[in-house]
């Protein structure tokens, strides 16, 4: 496989988009467990899915989909509470690596979720990127150079596959108020000609 790059341009664009939403963790409604990797919905991404894990060490990986694009737009992204000097809207060059894969590199964003863990996001669409996720053993995060975090990916297949089937459900669920929007009628005994 031929070394892969996500291109940064798509990356601070669509990082832009992120920013301009909340997407602090009380915002989130837990739907699921699978193993160690909690499955959730983010409203703040138009209802989308995401898979979440937290390590031993403190680091939190997410990966999820991003419904709110009108592209096939995933993310993921990495936090650590040892993290404090990533900069909310900083622009980081990084790489991750799947066992002994070729790196991915990518321009990541930096966003404090409010609280004390700041986080690197990472986004794109090469969907073999998913395939990787879900196939390999690890990833390894790194940043000038280093290795900064080598994380698990026990049971990210059937994490990913509730991600999905989570992602399926709010695609088919009703509008939460189906009477939004609509212009309640008159009745006979009312003004005819107000709003």
């Amino acid at each position: 496989m031929a070394k892969q790059k996500i291109s940064r341009a798509l990356s601070l664009a669509m990082a832009a988009a992120l920013l301009a939403a909340p997407v602090a963790a009380q915002d989130t409604t837990d739907w699921g467990q699978v193993g160690d990797w909690l499955i959730a919905v983010d409203p703040t991404l138009d209802n989308s899915c995401f898979a979440l894990n937290e390590y031993d060490d403190g680091t939190v990986m997410r990966i999820g989909l991003d419904m709110s694009a009108d592209d096939d737009r995933w993310y993921i992204m990495f936090g650590n509470d040892r993290w404090a000097s990533i900069e909310d809207g900083g622009e980081y060059d990084v790489a991750l690596q799947f066992d002994r894969e070729p790196e991915w590199t990518a321009g990541a964003t930096g966003v404090n979720m409010g609280g004390d863990v700041n986080f690197l996001y990472v986004f794109g669409s090469d969907i073999e990127f998913f395939d990787e996720f879900v196939r390999k053993n690890a990833v390894t995060l790194f940043y000038d150079g280093q290795s900064i975090a080598k994380l698990s990916l026990s049971g990210s297949a059937r994490a990913t596959n509730a991600m999905l089937d989570c992602q399926e459900e709010q695609v088919a669920a009703p509008a939460a108020d189906p009477f939004a929007g609509k212009k309640k009628k008159a009745r006979p005994d009312e003004d005819p000609f107000a709003n």
